[in-house]
């Protein structure tokens, strides 16, 4: 049986349109054991003697929704959790009921897998991503050291060879200081 079931706002549902299709009822008669259920549950959870650990939350069976009609028209319709049909479909008889029960069971179990078969496959890519992207900040940040590594060597170099002239230079200066005092010297002694 196919789109028994749907995927919708992250939820494998279906509807009372195809609940009654597929059961071969009215939908307004549908409708009425859902809100039915709904009617009986708000008792149950609102009764004084109720576990607390149950839910209040009707909106995890059934989600009130609409639909336009044949007519053109906007109509009442209801989502149905996995919960919300079982609660529903638990009250149905007949051969009918029982073939599309087997059916909205193995649809919704089918959905599931793929849904989880998706989540593994996303969750496989999101850790090869990221290790990939480790790798290459690996590699990006050996590079980084490297280059890093390199230039200090060349600042070592440059501050060497900076040393060495300047060395170079006080030598010439002083040499150079020392010929002035030499020709001064000479100049002297020539005068004389």
């Amino acid at each position: 049986m196919n789109n028994i079931v749907f995927f919708n706002n992250n939820k494998v549902l279906t509807s009372s349109r195809i609940v009654a299709t597929q059961f071969g009822k009215e939908h307004k008669n549908v409708l009425r054991d859902i809100r039915k259920l709904i009617e009986d549950m708000g008792q149950v959870f609102n009764h004084e003697t109720h576990s607390s650990d149950m839910s209040h939350d009707i909106s995890k069976y059934f989600i009130e929704s609409s639909y336009v009609s044949d007519r053109g028209r906007e109509e009442v319709q209801y989502l149905l959790t996995k919960d919300g049909f079982t609660l529903l479909a638990m009250g149905f008889r007949g051969p009918k009921a029982l073939t599309f029960k087997v059916d909205y069971i193995e649809a919704y179990n089918t959905m599931e897998q793929s849904l989880i078969k998706v989540k593994q496959e996303f969750l496989e890519l999101e850790a090869r991503l990221a290790a990939r992207d480790k790798e290459i900040l690996e590699r990006s940040l050996s590079r980084t050291e490297l280059a890093l590594e390199e230039a200090e060597e060349k600042c070592y170099a440059l501050e060497n060879y900076y040393e060495e002239l300047r060395q170079y230079n006080k030598e010439w200066v002083d040499y150079a200081n020392s010929l002035e005092n030499y020709i001064e010297a000479n100049i002297e002694e020539v005068r004389r």
